[in-house]
């Protein structure tokens, strides 16, 4: 039998997804868009139990009445949000379990993810003693999304290259960023219930400390980002569209030959409601535009751009973190000192990351590392004379993407004369921008 975990946070999901299977010893699926979720439940028999937020608007809709079927044929459906009660129309579905406390009582997401841990067990008949002695590998394999940069782990943390395992972290260590390039590590077995238990805590301290619960993103599943409509209401020619997909679609052919890039591809790629997913796909068509209006047609720079919007920020373990674009902002910001040292490097790490994979263009390695301005891939201070025309188009792409979104999350309709001044005022004073801002003013 199969579990399946939907969040739109990955790291959430993860967090949900780890313990169920490491406690449970069932397999499990993560998913971060929820149409995608659906789907796999749809198609996926061995799917039993599903683990999910949604808002009760969601019982209103035709997809939901498309999948209530298929919904009502798993044994369990765990509601783990804990901000809004669902009125009637949940009862639509009798395998429903929702989690909930009296109304003076605040649910914490400890309570609710203990609550799915245990009811899970005791329908399978699964004792906690059993779970410990379970027979497993001698290495267990871990997300990185689940450690916390800053913190200090008890145990060991390994990397493997060639079936050979090495301590990346030792315990009584501070992790960072740097500490493990890779998208996964390993825990001895031995070690595998300490350290799950410690790195749980970790994230569920950092949502209790920032003032969110496991349904502060639920808004993204009902109203989520309409890429194709930001798109749309852009005026970029159908030619454009068509050799932008058509770049992205070979890019992702190359890459998918390399195991460890796909795997790396796969988690860039698998959340597609996420902040950081729909700011690259709308950069990338905004700096192909670019492209095209300074009539370039260069196929290597439609290829240095998709490259560049996929993994400029390849080194960032949080959504929100891609958020940020101004120094200031940064510092003005409630992030720990460590989360904001994280995003001051992010460039040059992400750079450092892609420089290990030789599948990757030799130029891509400094084009990330300048994508916020700085040569150095540290901060975002603007260095226009060192910068190539590649970044100069996606650093005018991406602000103009930023903008986008933000209207679609203030429920308004974009200025786009509003956004040129700003662009304007941001980069007319260095000349190497001005073909690029005339471009933007045709969009």
């Amino acid at each position: 039998m199969t579990v399946l975990v939907f969040h739109p946070n990955r790291r959430i999901s993860n967090l949900f997804a780890s313990n169920v299977h490491l406690y449970t010893n069932q397999a499990v699926i993560e998913h971060n868009d929820f149409e995608e979720a659906i789907s796999e439940i749809r198609k996926n028999k061995n799917i039993k139990r599903f683990i999910t937020v949604f808002k009760d608007d969601f019982f209103e809709t035709d997809y939901y009445k498309q999948s209530k079927k298929h919904l009502n044929a798993l044994d369990q459906i765990f509601l783990i949000h804990t901000t809004e009660k669902l009125e009637n129309s949940s009862k639509e579905l009798e395998n429903i379990s929702v989690f909930e406390a009296d109304e003076t009582e605040q649910i914490s997401p400890q309570q609710v993810l203990k609550h799915v841990i245990r009811t899970i067990a005791q329908g399978l008949n699964i004792t906690s003693k059993e779970m410990a002695n379970a027979q497993v590998e001698d290495y267990c394999q871990f997300e990185k999304t689940l450690l916390t940069v800053g913190d200090i782990y008890r145990v060991d943390l390994h990397i493997c290259y060639d079936d050979n395992f090495q301590i990346a972290v030792a315990g009584g260590e501070k992790f960072e960023m740097n500490s493990i390039k890779e998208d996964v590590f390993f825990i001895q077995s031995t070690d595998r219930l300490k350290f799950l238990e410690h790195a749980t805590q970790c994230i569920l301290d950092e949502l209790s400390t920032s003032g969110h619960d496991l349904g502060s993103e639920i808004e993204k599943i009902s109203q989520g980002y309409n890429l194709l409509n930001m798109i749309n209401a852009m005026e970029i020619n159908a030619d454009t569209k068509k050799l932008t997909e058509k770049t992205m679609k070979t890019m992702l052919v190359t890459l998918s030959e390399d195991k460890a890039v796909k795997s790396l591809l796969a988690n860039l790629l698998s959340n597609k409601s996420s902040y950081r997913y729909v700011k690259d796909m709308i950069s990338l068509h905004i700096g192909s535009h670019i492209i095209d209006s300074a009539e370039w047609g260069d196929k290597e720079l439609r290829e240095s751009l998709a490259y560049l919007a996929i993994f400029s920020d390849i080194s960032l373990v949080q959504d929100d973190m891609a958020r940020y674009n101004t120094g200031e902002d940064l510092l003005n910001s409630c992030l720990s000192s460590d989360l904001k040292n994280l995003i001051m490097h992010h460039a040059a790490d992400s750079a450092q990351i892609i420089a290990k994979y030789d599948i990757f263009p030799s130029r891509l390695e400094g084009l990330i590392k300048a994508h916020h301005g700085s040569p150095t891939g540290v901060g975002f201070n603007l260095n226009a004379a060192a910068l190539t025309p590649i970044n100069l188009i996606f650093m005018m792409a991406e602000e103009y993407a930023r903008k986008i979104i933000e209207a679609s999350e203030m429920g308004q309709d974009l200025n786009k004369d509003e956004v040129v001044s700003l662009l304007k005022q941001k980069y007319s004073e260095n000349g190497r921008f001005l073909k690029y801002l005339q471009a933007v003013e045709k969009l």
